[in-house]
């Protein structure tokens, strides 16, 4: 258990596990939960507390891989819609959006890589109603927008993906009708909070790989015994435990301290180099079956290596390999 859980964390984390594995986690279900609005202020039409509070719901999302936009929605695009200076549009977003009555898409490259083009590689299904995207600001820098479907998404396109857990999309955006969000520090907010949710993310989908590893030894025989006796099996197991434990405990330290720059940045980098050196000592451990697409184990290291590819900014190694070419 992660060092500041109490209680209610835990049982938070078993509720998430099970229902996020389970055919009804959708939209308007997760957010009949309240979950999207965990960390936000019950004035704002959120739930209350802090971002580490969703900590382990992220954590979960990772662990049963599960396709779902509840880390980019409610840890990212809401933290940077909530921080922007209020508007009847932002308003209307934000509303809709923890309702779940509307889904909002997270471009995936890092806000201080703003383009100029048209066409934009996202989270979330082709049907969001938003796009979050960063945009060259007047001033020189870069800043935040969103675009809604009625007026600026001209056309989405799911990817055939390389992570089938977690699709991406293609939108086309006449950024001419993007409307720029204005408040101190959002592309800052943006970049923190989304390492953050990759960290937790990365070292949830590590669990999951390692918890599958040592059930699987507990029932797989070799040589008429099990093969979690042998001890070479075992070293590997708490070899790969020892260094997602410490992961997982920068990962939470970053989530409880979303301010600080340099503790997000480096959960982001160490979780994901973890997760998949974790995912990838699980399908070695699979032995045969670890390598067949049906067995599944196979589909944590491709998560795994999805989160670090987004956290070294390999975008454009991402897009290829997601594209199949």
């Amino acid at each position: 258990m992660p060092a500041g859980w109490t209680p209610d964390h835990v049982e938070l984390a078993a509720v998430a596990r099970k229902y996020l594995a389970s055919a009804d986690a959708g939209r308007r279900q997760t957010a009949a939960l309240g979950w999207y609005g965990i960390g936000m202020d019950e004035d704002l039409g959120g739930a209350g507390g802090s971002f580490a509070d969703l900590a382990p719901v992220l954590e979960a999302c990772g662990e049963v891989r599960a396709d779902s936009d509840l880390g980019w929605t409610a840890g990212v695009a809401l933290a940077v819609l909530t921080a922007a200076e209020s508007s009847d549009a932002v308003t209307c977003a934000v509303e809709r959006i923890v309702r779940g009555d509307a889904e909002v898409a997270l471009a995936v490259d890092d806000p201080l890589a703003a383009a100029d083009e048209n066409e934009v590689l996202a989270t979330g299904s082709p049907e969001a109603d938003y796009l979050l995207l960063p945009i060259h600001s007047p001033g020189g820098g870069v800043s935040a927008a969103f675009v809604s479907r009625e007026k600026g998404l001209l056309s989405s396109t799911a990817m055939a993906a390389f992570d089938p857990t977690r699709p991406l999309t293609v939108h086309m955006v006449d950024r001419s009708a993007a409307v720029p969000l204005t408040g101190v520090g959002l592309v800052d907010i943006w970049r923190r909070r989304r390492a953050v949710v990759i960290a937790l993310d990365a070292i949830g989908t590590a669990r999951g790989a390692l918890q599958a590893t040592v059930d699987y030894a507990r029932t797989r025989e070799q040589f008429g015994t099990t093969i979690g006796s042998f001890q070479a099996f075992q070293h590997r197991c708490a070899s790969a435990y020892v260094s997602f434990k410490a992961a997982q405990a920068l990962a939470y330290e970053a989530a409880r301290r979303p301010d600080d720059e340099c503790t997000c940045f480096a959960a982001a980098m160490e979780a994901t180099r973890v997760a998949t050196l974790v995912c990838g000592e699980a399908v070695q451990l699979h032995g045969g079956v670890g390598f067949t697409w049906e067995f599944g184990i196979g589909s944590a290291l491709r998560r795994a290596r999805a989160d670090e590819l987004m956290v070294q900014g390999n975008l454009t190694e991402l897009a290829r390999i997601h594209r199949g070419r």
